[in-house]
């Protein structure tokens, strides 16, 4: 993973961005930018007035998330929401889990929220490594760590009854042929700011537990994410890292896949996929999500299945 800042911070002031546009969401974006805080202090004297110290100065490339929207509540309701969903991402310390560095305040003039800092990952997210390598075998894709990375990091996050929310390929970020999972504070953030409204913000069909988009009852609280809708997306980014290609990727209009899923029909079974991991998958993807397994069952089974795979 990229260094880590040794200390944690609280930036103010305008940035120094490398990529002004990295990257852009329905309610925030992220920038790249050239950071520098202090590493190392030294006392140079001592007095009645305090303590002068000299600071040694480092630069690191970082990544900057700027939340832009939030719905309608009170401006000083959302902010307090922004540093209360940090605390906890700030508390999901796991080597797979892309860790926050600080918070930014007055990052631009187009928020009047504080803006997320955590590393800057060069190989960018899974969905982009697994475009730019599609001629990566099966075998290769799956012995790279980047299998049980993901499970690994949910185990941890659900023994503290923290959920992802939304777990995709977009949210997990590559360096090194390992994987790490991001946006555990921006995706609580995400679901929070849904209103009034019946459906999670931000859905996106291919990934999305079926409790959370269909829901007869109109009972708000099963819509909740919870710890087995995670499952039910790892088992679809699962299926993405196998193929290399997103669920459902012979569809392109959202309201087809919708369809289908009403139907209650799954993606294809890729032809190369044998019987035991096929039936994992389906076992994350259980209708009843009380019939899926849980965090740490997952990893026991993506390892012993990267360790028969031969080339």
């Amino acid at each position: 993973m990229p260094g880590a800042l040794k200390i944690p911070v609280i930036f103010t002031g305008p940035p120094e961005l490398l990529s002004p546009n990295a990257d852009n969401g329905s309610f925030g974006r992220v920038c790249a930018v050239q950071l520098a805080y202090p590493k190392k202090f030294s006392t140079l004297t001592t007095d009645r007035d305090g303590i002068l110290q000299e600071a040694t100065w480092e630069v690191q490339k970082v990544a900057v998330k700027q939340i832009l929207y939030l719905g309608n509540l009170p401006e000083y309701r959302q902010c307090a929401r922004v540093v209360r969903e940090a605390r906890i991402w700030n508390k999901m310390r796991h080597k797979n889990i892309v860790p926050l560095f600080g918070l930014w305040n007055d990052f631009s003039k187009e928020s009047p929220f504080p803006a997320f800092i955590s590393p800057w990952f060069d190989e960018g997210n899974l969905k982009s490594f697994l475009d730019k390598n599609e001629a990566t075998s099966k075998g290769q894709r799956l012995s790279f760590k980047k299998n049980h990375c993901i499970p690994a990091s949910l185990v941890h996050n659900h023994e503290y009854e923290v959920v992802h929310r939304d777990l995709r390929a977009d949210n997990v970020l590559v360096q090194n042929f390992t994987a790490y999972v991001a946006d555990f504070g921006i995706s609580r953030i995400d679901d929070k700011t849904k209103g009034f409204s019946t459906q999670p913000m931000n859905q996106n069909p291919r990934y999305i537990a079926p409790e959370r988009i269909f829901n007869p009852s109109e009972d708000d609280d099963a819509l909740k994410p919870t710890v087995e809708s995670d499952i039910y997306e790892f088992g679809s980014v699962f299926l993405e890292i196998w193929t290399g290609k997103f669920p459902w990727n012979e569809e392109r209009i959202a309201a087809k896949i919708y369809l289908k899923r009403h139907k209650h029909e799954t993606p294809r079974r890729p032809s190369s996929m044998d019987d035991h991991m096929w039936s994992f998958i389906q076992q994350c993807w259980a209708r009843d999500r009380h019939s899926r397994p849980l965090a740490k069952d997952c990893l026991d089974v993506v390892v012993k299945l990267k360790n028969k795979i031969v080339e």
